[in-house]
């Protein structure tokens, strides 16, 4: 039985209600073939609980990918099902883990209690970003790479790699092209990568920008062009108005849940209060 969908503000993405159904019915391999065309999807209206929501996000991903209890906490179901990083400040656009070699393909969210005031979640499609770019912005991009420099301290590093042999985590790192890595004192990591600014993401040939490029986000990551120069102002600015331009708001109502393509798509927070409670689930994407 085809899904029913609904066109979701300025992104591709597409909104399946519910109903206040469960997950059940739906065909996991139709969803799929949905979530690569459109590289967002959100479900509204369904009675589902974060063990659910944990289950179904297992059947279109592997390779959980687990952050510090510093920045998120884990729930019991699983170390990988982590609520959003802590704190209640607003978030500018990013990709999770956009800043590194290995950033997990999909990245999912659950909003088990939404805000009072405040909270909500934004999306650009980076296709769309690239597309809107100024002709003179995206000649930049395409005559030079970024280096993203990144500073991890230990419970970051050894907590991605899942090891603290930091010449391991080095050996497998630098066989990335562009990458190189460095130990610091205190056992911070110094990571290094060259890297296009844009890219055709994991499900589609077309251009985006989903590159972490924005301010107040990662503490620790500085951006530059390949050449070593800091980023034309003019250029993030023209960044900024055109990502909130044609970003969507996404107000979460209890057991909203969504599927956002990691490589594709930038997303970023408002101001949140205390009663918010959304938890994340990351990873790569099962192969067919």
């Amino acid at each position: 039985m085809a899904l029913v969908t609904t066109t979701f503000g300025n992104t591709d993405g597409v909104c399946v209600p519910g109903n206040g159904g469960t997950l059940d019915a739906l065909d996991v391999e139709e969803l799929r073939a949905l979530f690569e065309r459109h590289g967002f999807v959100l479900f509204q209206g369904f009675n589902v609980s974060l063990e659910d929501f944990f289950r179904f996000g297992k059947r279109f991903m592997h390779n959980i990918r687990v952050t510090p209890e510093a920045q998120r906490r884990p729930h019991p179901i699983h170390r990988g099902a982590q609520t959003v990083t802590s704190g209640l400040h607003a978030m500018n656009f990013h990709a999770d883990f956009g800043q590194l070699p290995n950033r997990p393909d999909i990245i999912s969210f659950y909003c088990q209690v939404p805000a009072q005031t405040g909270g909500e979640t934004f999306v650009v499609d980076g296709i769309r970003l690239w597309d809107a770019l100024e002709p003179a912005t995206r000649a930049a991009f395409l005559a030079q790479r970024i280096r993203q420099q990144s500073v991890l301290d230990r419970a970051l590093w050894t907590t991605l790699t899942g090891t603290q042999d930091f010449d391991a985590v080095k050996t497998a790192l630098e066989q990335s092209p562009g990458v190189t890595c460095t130990m610091l004192e205190g056992d911070r990591m110094f990571l290094e990568w060259l890297t296009p600014a844009v890219f055709a993401p994991r499900f589609s040939t077309q251009l985006c920008l989903a590159s972490n490029l924005f301010p107040f986000v990662y503490n620790g990551l500085t951006t530059v062009w390949e050449d070593g120069s800091p980023l034309d102002v003019a250029i993030l600015v023209e960044l900024q108005t055109k990502a909130t331009a044609l970003c969507t708001t996404l107000a979460w109502q209890a057991r909203d849940f969504a599927m956002l393509d990691n490589t594709r798509y930038l997303h970023a927070r408002a101001q949140q209060d205390p009663h918010r409670k959304v938890y994340t689930l990351q990873g790569d994407a099962r192969p067919r």
